[in-house]
């Protein structure tokens, strides 16, 4: 063995320490809700899934935080409807009571799921538009906090209304008139040649349309 030999083990690369992994907080929350912006007609309700996760090493008291945030091209918008299941043992409708914030407790590590459902008013207006905000916020540290926002915004339906064939073009007309007199926005009214025994309505108040074609000769809702 050279004197070279000792120098050269001396000099052996040491194995690279592995980096430590974080350690979690002592409070801490999170939300998985997928954000998106969607579009929903007069009385059409859209269902969400929403897991809140206490992410801190201690048992923690999570506050639930629901804005609401309307955008109208018109004063007054009619208030579209916001219920949370889950939250507590009854449901929270967020639109009727008027109240947005409330809490639960959650042990370390967690979860609690909540559905979140949101309706369209049947008077809404096009462009009517509402931004649902979901926080959770910690109440051992308020600086812990997670916020989903979801968009919103009303637009037209399209009805198929069956009628007798060949008398399509009367059904439409009937239609019109009564739209007009009962001042249901109509944003218009198709009868393709080549689809007999259908009209199809354009408008922001499915329902009302509804009743119009209710009754109506040789036409009915299909």
């Amino acid at each position: 063995m050279g004197l070279l030999d000792d120098f050269a083990k001396g000099r052996e690369a040491k194995p690279e320490a592995k980096p430590e992994a974080p350690v979690a907080g002592r409070y801490g929350v999170k939300l998985d809700l997928n954000e998106e912006k969607v579009s929903l007609t007069a009385g059409q309700t859209k269902e969400y899934a929403v897991l809140a996760t206490n992410t801190g090493t201690e048992d923690d008291t999570i506050r639930v935080k629901v804005d609401l945030v309307y955008n109208s091209d018109m004063p007054d918008p009619p208030e579209w409807t916001v219920k949370l299941f889950g939250v507590e043992d009854k449901l929270w409708d967020v639109t009727y009571t008027k109240i947005t914030e409330k809490e639960f407790m959650l042990i370390a590590d967690g979860q609690r799921e909540i559905t979140l459902t949101v309706t369209c008013p049947k008077g809404a207006r096009y462009g009517d538009r509402l931004n649902v905000v979901v926080n959770a916020i910690s109440k051992g540290d308020v600086g812990a906090f997670d916020a989903k926002t979801l968009s919103f915004s009303a637009r037209q339906a399209v009805l198929a209304v069956k009628s007798s064939i060949g008398h399509e073009r009367t059904v439409a007309d009937a239609i019109y008139a009564r739209a007009k007199a009962k001042d249901v926005g109509v944003f218009s009214i198709l009868v393709p040649a080549n689809f007999r025994g259908y009209v199809y309505v354009e408008s922001m108040n499915p329902d009302r349309l509804e009743e119009i074609v209710r009754g109506l000769r040789r036409a009915r809702r299909r």
